[in-house]
């Protein structure tokens, strides 16, 4: 399952102020994306300035911009003007040198980014505002979907976002949010860290993303899938199996 959201109707998911992420000098952020359209976006973050937010914007040029900003404008951006389900994942490490603190993810592999001007932070800003699914602010909402966003306080490695990208968990006791989406009001948090999702202006329930199934997975995990696409109760027990390893 998943959510989908209407910008003319200012939907999104309000996750709370994740404080983790706040004056952090690594974390992971990222899920899948969709736009209904092109010339449509697909977005999540937390932004009190200009420069003074972070984000993954699925944007509307047919590029997807990847940033963490502290006082600067740099964002990582590729060209991507699909308007499928699009798996991105945005690691951050303020402790290595540039530019390699900001690294991107597409379909659980390396993505290849344009940089634009000055540097990424050491750390991220004081972000006292909300984490949200689906808008950055007042003024950008999303015209897409979204499903199986997660947060992380620490900075995945190559290897640990190829395992999430099918289907398993690394590092869950790292988690800080974990919204597989489309299944309540609120949204669950499965991470455990209480951070459920409050559904804004009736943002809709819609399909899944593609199951990722790789060679040789568990017959837990194709049940966990099924479950998952079919909007399964059972679902909610596989997620915490497969969260416990």
């Amino acid at each position: 399952m998943a959510r989908t959201f209407v910008a003319s109707s200012s939907q999104y998911i309000d996750c709370g102020n994740i404080t983790a992420l706040n004056s952090a000098s690594e974390f992971t952020i990222g899920g899948w994306f969709k736009r209904t359209a092109s010339g449509k976006n697909s977005i999540l973050g937390k932004r009190l300035s200009t420069t003074n937010q972070l984000f993954i914007n699925v944007n509307t040029d047919g590029n997807v911009y990847c940033s963490v900003r502290n006082g600067g404008t740099k964002n990582e951006v590729f060209s991507n003007s699909t308007t499928d389900w699009l798996h991105v994942i945005m690691v951050f490490d303020g402790s290595l040198s540039e530019p390699d603190r900001i690294k991107v993810y597409t379909g659980g592999s390396p993505q290849s980014t344009t940089p634009g001007g000055g540097s990424h932070p050491t750390i991220s800003g004081s972000y006292t505002n909300s984490y949200r699914l689906g808008a950055l602010h007042t003024a950008v909402y999303s015209d897409g979907s979204q499903a199986e966003q997660k947060a992380w306080s620490v900075a995945l490695t190559a290897a640990e976002v190829y395992q999430n990208f099918y289907g398993k968990t690394p590092r869950a006791d790292k988690l800080l949010l974990y919204a597989p989406l489309g299944y309540g009001s609120p949204e669950p948090d499965l991470s455990g860290s209480g951070n459920n999702g409050v559904v804004t202006n009736s943002a809709t329930i819609g399909d899944h993303p593609p199951i990722q199934a790789p060679w040789g997975v568990d017959a837990e995990y194709c049940l966990y899938e099924a479950a998952a696409a079919a909007g399964n109760p059972y679902y909610y027990y596989l997620q915490q199996q497969l969260l416990a390893g």
